[in-house]
């Protein structure tokens, strides 16, 4: 059975793609279509080294011109997706992606099984699309974070209240002007040039709802699933790929794994800042640690300030602290080290719970961006996340490893086995 499979990001490749190429490339013909966002060349001779060991059959490069007149890049994606021929089995993110479309299409060609992975957290369908009944408080715990961040800003001079809110309207305008012109050049004018036919763009893009084109819709979380079936979609439970850490525990690691999930291009104010530090001492005033590994989101922009203050800050304090950067080192190199994790909303944390299951992971949400990817609830039923009250204390209880139930999720090699393989033996 010929598997393609669609890689759109290069910081997924430790922890997703890496495992699921070498688990389905023993048994399937695989090949790759990339795309070179944040793709490294570290991450580049690693998948050279699997082409030469026989694990992927072919590699598919796309460009990385992603403006407003990136042709180029639709033609590429129309050559490899007829390069490859017939697909039986087509692994994607996304599916209302136009990249995604041209595979997904190309599949279609032989009756070829689709089934699009939600790699990342979905906090925007579980905002606009989970309702009460589903997830609890959501709506209303985002509403907080909305009237939390006016209430920032209106606690500003006028100057700089001034500044932030034309940077606002400024982003938004941008956004919004792009949110028209590229599904116009991207779903329609290109396509039509490239292949003679447009490719529909779905009203419910922005929410990161399914669009319908893939047979199967995976979600590594139980909350994210219910939402997705509510709205109709078939889908299933998927285990996390990683493997989890060799001969590893938690007993004499010296070493605290801090994961930030935003702050992205904006400086950490200095009441959050002040909070993490905080976090990380009252953990150490529990459990001894000297070293402190600070893991910032892959997308940090490198003008922003708050890291290294927050670094030196803890270098002045006796601590040996460094920025492990996630697209030069893998957070399976680094987590081996740990005895436990501190981190914001952010998917890292299933990933540092599939790798270690002997640590704590304790959640500091609302700390960061303070909208609703902020919150706790973003992460879905992670109850392998011991969340933080603002205002409460961490207990000793609390480093205590929790294992979410595991709810029999089912791995990659298992599904395509229960859902897709039916189709070709048919």
């Amino acid at each position: 059975m010929r598997v393609c499979i669609h890689c759109t990001n290069g910081y997924l490749f430790d922890e997703f793609y890496f495992s699921i190429i070498n688990l389905l490339g023993q048994t399937y013909n695989v090949s790759l279509v990339i795309e070179p966002s944040f793709f490294t060349s570290r991450i580049k001779e690693k998948l050279k080294e699997m082409k030469s060991a026989g694990t992927i059959s072919e590699l598919h490069f796309i460009s990385n011109d992603t403006g407003f007149c990136a042709l180029q890049r639709h033609h590429e994606l129309h050559r490899a997706s007829k390069s490859l021929g017939t697909i039986d089995l087509l692994l994607i993110g996304p599916d209302d992606e136009y990249s995604s479309i041209y595979l997904i299409n190309q599949a279609r060609k032989n009756n070829g099984f689709i089934i699009s992975i939600s790699f990342t957290t979905n906090w925007p369908m579980l905002l606009y699309y989970g309702g009460e009944e589903v997830f609890g408080k959501i709506r209303s715990e985002s509403k907080i974070a909305k009237l939390q961040f006016v209430e920032k800003l209106l606690n500003r001079n006028l100057f700089v209240l001034f500044h932030q809110l034309l940077i606002r309207l400024q982003n938004k305008a941008f956004k919004y002007i792009s949110s028209k012109v590229k599904p116009l050049l991207h779903y329609r004018l290109f396509p039509l040039l490239v292949t003679g036919r447009q490719f529909k763009y779905s009203k419910f893009h922005q929410q990161r709802v399914p669009a319908g084109r893939a047979d199967l819709y995976l979600f590594f979380d139980r909350t994210e699933e219910a939402v997705a079936q509510q709205i109709g979609f078939r889908t299933a439970l998927l285990k996390h790929p990683a493997e989890p850490c060799d001969n590893t525990s938690a007993n004499g690691k010296n070493s605290l794994i801090v994961i930030f999930n935003g702050c992205l291009t904006t400086e950490l104010p200095e009441e959050s800042l002040s909070l993490w530090l905080e976090r990380i001492f009252e953990i150490r005033r529990l459990v001894f640690f000297e070293r402190v590994i600070l893991r910032p989101h892959p997308r940090t922009s490198s003008n922003v300030r708050w890291l290294q203050e927050m670094n030196s800050r803890l270098i002045s304090t006796g601590l040996v602290s460094r920025i492990s950067y996630s697209l030069e080192e893998s957070l399976k190199d680094v987590i081996s080290e740990g005895l436990g994790v501190l981190g914001g909303p952010s998917g890292a944390l299933r990933w540092a719970r599939a790798l270690r299951r002997d640590i704590f992971i304790i959640g500091l949400a609302n700390c960061m961006d303070k909208d609703p990817g902020d919150q706790a609830w973003a992460l879905g039923q992670a109850g392998y996340v011991k969340w933080l009250e603002y205002g409460t204390n961490i207990s000793p209880k609390d480093l205590i490893p929790v294992v979410d139930s595991p709810n029999q999720p089912m791995e990659i090699n298992e599904i395509i086995c229960a859902h897709a393989v039916e189709r070709f033996n048919n």
